[in-house]
């Protein structure tokens, strides 16, 4: 558990005016931390180097067996909870984030309470978390970051294993996120490739969508078509539906492969 020791190093290390971190010990304290400055210190604090500042952050290759260890050990969610999300999961080279966007507000417009999870941010990593549209609150943003950071924390030594890295920490929370705010739907963008992405946990999405394959992260998703192609229907799952857009003979003949070997 977080001590006071502790939540007052980060204090001290921490540059950014105002910042208030709440004592772990009262259920009433109100989070005002700003994620902004969570960030900063986040980020410059040794006591959170293995979250945001871990190599493997560089290398997402079989991210989602780590995440379910982390999520189910740390009790933070169930993968029935998971399931029991509308899921539209969503992966592709180019054009996932507008789909994705696009998704969310017909949904919303149509009554929907939506959840939206999608990545890299452009100014405050909450707007990764959208509810409704709209990027979580600085104060949900703290409370949900020290729920799960807690619990994780507490787990630590009876499991014997490190702190999740920068993405799948920021995962686990998306979870924990739309679990708590009870939402409708949840619109999950992949954040590299789709087979080893840490979001590909879904056991059951309402529907999968690929967008356009093209030449991305060549390092790590090969530098073919077709390798990459491997990696973005990697999010297909057994009975649920499958939607794709134009692709060049590459990347259709792998997606199809693909969708008959998960199928």
């Amino acid at each position: 558990m977080c001590t006071e020791p502790f939540l007052d190093k980060i204090r001290n290390k921490s540059k950014v005016t105002g910042l208030a971190i709440p004592n772990s010990n009262s259920k009433n304290t109100k989070l005002t931390a700003y994620a902004g400055d969570i960030e900063l210190f986040i980020t410059n604090n040794e006591d959170f180097e293995p979250i945001f500042n871990n190599p493997l952050v560089l290398h997402p290759l079989r991210n989602e067996p780590y995440v379910l260890k982390h999520f189910v050990d740390a009790g933070i969610t169930e993968l029935d909870d998971i399931d029991g999300l509308n899921i539209i999961h969503i992966s592709g080279t180019k054009g996932k984030g507008s789909v994705s966007a696009f998704c969310e507000s017909i949904l919303r417009a149509h009554g929907l309470k939506t959840g939206f999870y999608s990545s890299p941010h452009l100014i405050e990593v909450r707007e990764r978390f959208r509810i409704n549209g709209v990027p979580l609150t600085k104060e949900k943003f703290s409370k949900y970051f020290f729920e799960v950071y807690r619990k994780l924390e507490s787990t630590m030594g009876e499991f014997d294993r490190a702190m999740p890295v920068h993405l799948r920490f920021l995962t686990i929370m998306a979870w924990h996120t739309f679990i708590q705010e009870n939402v409708d739907v949840v619109i999950l963008e992949v954040g590299m490739g789709g087979t080893y992405d840490c979001t590909n946990v879904v056991r059951r999405p309402t529907v999968t969508g690929i967008n356009l394959v093209d030449f991305d992260h060549t390092k790590i998703l090969g530098n073919t078509l077709d390798k990459i192609a491997w990696h973005k229907a990697g999010i297909c799952k057994p009975g649920r539906p499958a939607f794709t857009v134009p692709q060049s003979k590459e990347a259709t003949d792998t997606i199809i492969a693909r969708a008959k070997e998960l199928h």
